[in-house]
């Protein structure tokens, strides 16, 4: 997909192992993946904003989208040229 540096699907458990293209180190990623994740639903929750969708940091380097489909957690990195606007809109072609 065009615009994509790489992707990480983790499914729920520690008996699963993150299954990743493009990015070294798939376990450590994962679990700040994954921890960041919860932290953001929690802060949700108490703000009582609703259920976490999806979330998009923009850095110098690279842009990095956290989203959940089923029981399957992404995190996928994008160039970091492409607007915030621009990753939403490719993370719906997943």
């Amino acid at each position: 997909m065009e615009g994509v540096e790489f992707i990480l699907a983790m499914k729920p458990g520690e008996a699963h192992v993150p299954e990743a293209r493009g990015a070294g180190e798939s376990e450590r990623m994962s679990a700040w993946a994954q921890q960041s994740r919860e932290r953001f639903r929690a802060l949700g929750e108490r703000l009582q904003a609703g259920p976490l969708e999806q979330i998009v940091g923009l850095g110098p380097h690279r842009h990095i989208c956290l989203a959940r489909q089923d029981d399957t957690e992404f995190c996928v990195g994008w160039r970091h040229s492409m607007t915030a606007q621009q990753v939403g809109e490719m993370m719906k072609k997943f």
